[in-house]
């Protein structure tokens, strides 16, 4: 009887303790216990500009084939210029008209080889042989013992390709002759330089062919439909992974022009191309028009680097069941008076910037004396434990509404304890999700093809940048990091 007496005097103490608490601390926590409201407030994601190197390439038709059809066989072959020579003959001048001309051939088929300074050169081997005739019996009798051999010599044309304003393909050429030997001659005693009489005829005879190139090139209009296509495939969204429902948008800004040069028979174009990159977990662009083909900038970007802003988004629904799964392999317990926590379920929606996680529990102690049921929140800022991949509460608000007003004072005294145990447990590891990720970014990056675009790249790294409740979603923004070459393939 005295032990009962004992326990009801410490168990009617307790109680007093406990309303004189709450009756102290009710204006304090009044705001507190009061379940915080479903709130968001705007968020703008800035997106950093990209460089990506990019190469296209336009077939030519067999540009070499073309050549040797319009580089005839005989570039020259001409009687010459009629040239007069006088001889003394018994104090008399005795003068008799002869010609010096002769004929120049192709040797061996044409060689295409492309420099590095972009141009592409045309060399054309050739020989030549001099033929002299003259009217006259005087001067024809002294030909008869002047001998002509056969020489060789190259004519080299070099090929440079440019680009207009607005991508159209224009060529210019230039033309020289190579002799081995200057070509200078002596007949019946005068020295005859033959330089001029080759090569005017042969560079005029390179000149036609190659505007006659030149013409084919301009109206074929081939070069600025392939970068019209290459830049409207560009503007259209592009799924990333299959296993994610993420989705790249381009918006491309700037084409700047770092190398053109024909080579293996088809136009190279060296570009880069200044972007923004952002994905969305929809298709559908949000650009009303694509916008139209810009004219290239003349000037070099010879750095790549991509900063893609990828949304990573965590349904509430997924935390709560993660949470859930832990607080299944480790309860929260308390050291005070072995008072335990048991969380019957847990929901999460956003306040604002912050998070609140609203747990429904029932609190059990002092060898069971006290039990109560009802709600303990906890709203904090969402920080992201990039190292781990585990999302965190950070700058912790603790409010709760129980139905014992003994534990609606207890839980505020033991706010410490309490909110350092359930920190713990009420963590979301979003581990499998960024490893998913990741791993469709790179393989992406790695030699993928779309369509007629293929990508050559690699990530450097993928960190969280930035977190932002949603009203149905945690949204972790994270900015991917490398390098990319975009290449146009047939």
């Amino acid at each position: 009887m005295v032990i009962v007496n004992t326990l009801l005097k410490k168990t009617s103490l307790t109680l007093s303790l406990a309303l004189l608490l709450v009756a102290c601390s009710k204006k304090d926590n009044e705001a507190l216990s009061v379940k915080p409201p479903i709130s968001v407030i705007p968020h703008t994601l800035a997106v950093t500009e990209s460089v990506i190197q990019t190469r296209i390439r336009v077939p030519l038709d067999n540009l070499q084939q073309r050549l040797e059809n319009d580089i005839p066989e005989m570039l020259y072959n001409s009687a010459g210029a009629e040239k007069q020579k006088c001889v003394r003959i018994f104090g008399k001048n005795h003068c008799e008209e002869f010609r010096v001309g002769g004929w120049a051939k192709r040797t061996g088929p044409i060689q295409v080889q492309a420099l590095d300074n972009g141009y592409l050169r045309i060399k054309l081997p050739l020989q030549y042989k001099l033929k002299a005739t003259s009217r006259g019996k005087l001067i024809g009798n002294l030909l008869k013992g002047v001998k002509f051999k056969t020489a060789a010599f190259t004519a080299i044309a070099d090929i440079r390709p440019n680009i207009s304003n607005d991508w159209q393909l224009q060529v210019s050429h230039t033309s020289k002759i190579i002799w081995q030997k200057k070509p200078v001659v002596k007949v019946i005693g005068m020295n005859i330089s033959i330089q001029q009489l080759l090569e005017k005829p042969i560079e005029k005879a390179l000149a036609k062919a190659l505007n006659k190139q030149k013409t084919k090139l301009a109206s074929e209009n081939r070069l600025k439909q392939k970068v019209d296509e290459f830049w409207q495939k560009l503007q259209q969204p592009h799924q990333i992974s299959n296993s994610l429902p993420l989705w790249l948008h381009t918006t491309p800004k700037a084409l700047h022009l770092s190398q053109l040069r024909i080579e293996n028979n088809a136009l190279q174009l060296g570009l880069a191309l200044k972007t923004s990159l952002r994905t969305t977990q929809e298709p559908k662009s949000t650009q009303a028009n694509n916008s139209a083909t810009p004219a290239p900038i003349r000037q070099a970007i010879n750095h790549s680097t991509i900063h893609l802003s990828l949304p990573l988004a965590l349904g509430y629904q997924q935390i709560q069941d993660s949470i859930k799964q832990g607080l299944q392999k480790k309860p929260v317990t308390l050291q005070e008076g072995n008072a335990s926590i048991v969380i019957n379920d847990v929901e999460v929606y956003p306040n604002n910037d912050r998070l609140v996680l609203a747990a429904k529990v029932t609190i059990k102690g002092f060898k069971g004396w006290f039990a109560s049921k009802g709600e303990i929140y906890i709203s904090g800022k969402p920080v992201v434990d990039n190292a781990n991949h585990i999302v965190r509460l950070a700058d912790v608000a603790f409010s709760r509404k129980l139905e014992s007003p003994f534990w609606q004072v207890a839980t505020q005294l033991l706010q410490k304890q309490l909110l350092e145990s359930l920190k713990k447990s009420l963590v979301h590891d979003f581990s499998n999700d960024y490893d998913k990720l990741y791993a469709s970014i790179n393989q992406k990056l790695q030699g993928q093809k779309k369509g007629k675009l293929r990508l050559h790249g690699h990530l450097n790294s993928l960190q969280v940048k930035d977190i932002h409740p949603d009203l149905d979603e945690l949204l972790l923004v994270l900015e991917a990091n490398g390098a990319v070459d975009l290449e146009l393939v047939e």
